[in-house]
């Protein structure tokens, strides 16, 4: 059944998530909220200790969830995540929950926990105002797009701040590949190169598979920012190593399209040695 070929089979998540996006691509504020409804309902679900339905549930892990994370907003998706657990695997979770309590007081984690939320929240404003520039597709004025981008720098600052004296550092790496995308949209191609190659060094060095999609990203980002500078060579190298490892999610139409950058670079880099 549906149900059953949602939760099993990985392409027909991606799918579902891929038509998700194309129907909210015209605004990125529809996509949020649709996340934050779900969030909430599922709060809400936790809070009153009523029962989500298992359709509810398995759409939260398996669709929504995703979602948040190619977004890039990883609080809502952990939490997202953790909530639907809890609904489809009640006596799991609550066995689950004990053991992260107890390593979470043993080992200190509550020293960080009041840094650690507001980092995350900061995180996410500047996440959203950046993004929503950032999937605009030529509807937005300079002067709208110049707003957005400066309500999002100080969340930005402050998360960067907050992220980096904290041991662990998947949020500070996730916070400089947003500061590297608003510095690539604001024009500063060289603050974006610094800060996502200091991200893409610390995320290397993870042995984490959930930060595949955020290494994309920055090479993504270094890919665009060299392209920019015409420094072509660098900019197709970073393509192709981004693309290498994210190029069996992809669906064919957008493996065409990174296919195409990366052989369109490849001409210019070409070009440019033969001029040298």
């Amino acid at each position: 059944n549906a149900k059953s070929q949602l939760e099993n089979d990985p392409k027909a998540q991606l799918e579902t998530v891929r038509k998700m996006l194309l129907a909210f691509s015209r605004d990125l504020r529809v996509v949020m909220l649709r996340l934050a409804s779900r969030l909430q309902t599922l709060r809400y679900c936790a809070m009153t200790k009523q029962a989500a339905s298992p359709a509810l549930a398995h759409e939260s892990l398996h669709v929504f969830a995703p979602l948040a994370n190619r977004l890039g907003i990883w609080q809502i998706k952990w939490e997202m995540e953790d909530l639907a657990f809890r609904f489809l695997e009640p006596e799991t979770y609550k066995k689950t929950a004990q053991f992260f309590s107890i390593n979470y007081l043993l080992f200190g984690g509550a020293r960080y926990a009041d840094e650690a939320a507001l980092a995350e929240t900061h995180y996410i404003l500047g996440k959203a105002y950046t993004r929503l520039v950032g999937f605009d597709d030529g509807r937005m004025d300079d002067a709208e797009r110049a707003k957005n981008l400066g309500k999002a720098e100080p969340h930005i600052q402050e998360a960067l701040k907050l992220a980096r004296p904290m041991p662990e550092k998947l949020r500070l790496v996730v916070t400089l590949a947003t500061s590297a995308d608003h510095a690539f949209l604001k024009g500063d191609s060289a603050r974006a190169k610094k800060e996502a190659t200091e991200a893409l060094k610390m995320a290397e060095a993870m042995n984490n598979v959930e930060l595949t999609e955020v290494k994309f990203d920055l090479h993504l980002n270094l890919y665009q920012s060299h392209d920019t500078d015409q420094e072509y060579a660098k900019a197709a190298d970073h393509l192709k190593t981004g693309l290498a490892l994210v190029s069996s999610r992809l669906d064919p139409d957008e493996l065409m399209r990174f296919k195409d950058m990366l052989r369109d670079c490849e001409e210019k880099a070409r070009a440019n040695k033969k001029r040298k």
